[in-house]
């Protein structure tokens, strides 16, 4: 009986702290900036500079996202983005951590600062940690200005160390190009 009272305290003790909360791409508080083709619940990015924009009453935020498939770079209420890969994991979806931040409000913009047109980047939502809550994002109008360009909009080569590199997701940043 002492074994089986262990094994259920375990059980409740692992369930309240795995608890999260997914939201999906869909939901109407989830700012999204630039191209995408919404196939059932999962945004394809299509463009470098696309971005999703949540805001939440939390400590931590993590995106599912198509492993192998581009650079990001993320912000943390309106700080600079920090870039980061998802290359180097098994294919399929995984969670990657964005940001751990003390309790409170925060806004996080995640954005694909990569092309995209061989790796197929994908975006299955935010993961919030246990007790987050999702917040209307600020949504003010602002100028706008589209960019249509080539390899400069990209951000092609703004990262290498080298002026005779070829190319390489890893020397691209979108971020850094003068259209963002």
């Amino acid at each position: 009986m002492k074994t089986f009272l262990t094994l259920i305290l375990t059980l409740l003790c692992a369930a309240t702290v795995s608890a999260q909360t997914l939201v999906e791409p869909t939901n109407p508080n989830i700012l999204t900036e630039g191209r995408t083709i919404l196939k059932g619940n999962v945004q394809h990015f299509c463009y470098p500079g696309t971005a999703f924009t949540i805001k939440f009453n939390g400590t931590g935020i993590s995106a599912k996202l198509k492993a192998n498939a581009g650079y990001y770079a993320v912000s943390v209420d309106g700080g600079g983005f920090n870039k980061f890969s998802t290359h180097g994991y098994d294919d399929g979806i995984r969670e990657f951590e964005l940001a751990k931040l003390p309790a409170g409000e925060h806004t996080v913009k995640l954005m694909l600062v990569t092309e995209a047109y061989n790796v197929r980047p994908e975006f299955h939502g935010f993961v919030l940690g246990n007790g987050a809550k999702v917040l209307k994002v600020d949504t003010k109008k602002r100028p706008k200005i589209e960019f249509i360009g080539n390899s400069i909009t990209c951000g092609y080569g703004v990262e290498s160390t080298e002026g005779t590199d070829s190319f390489c997701y890893g020397t691209e940043n979108h971020y850094l190009s003068f259209a963002s």
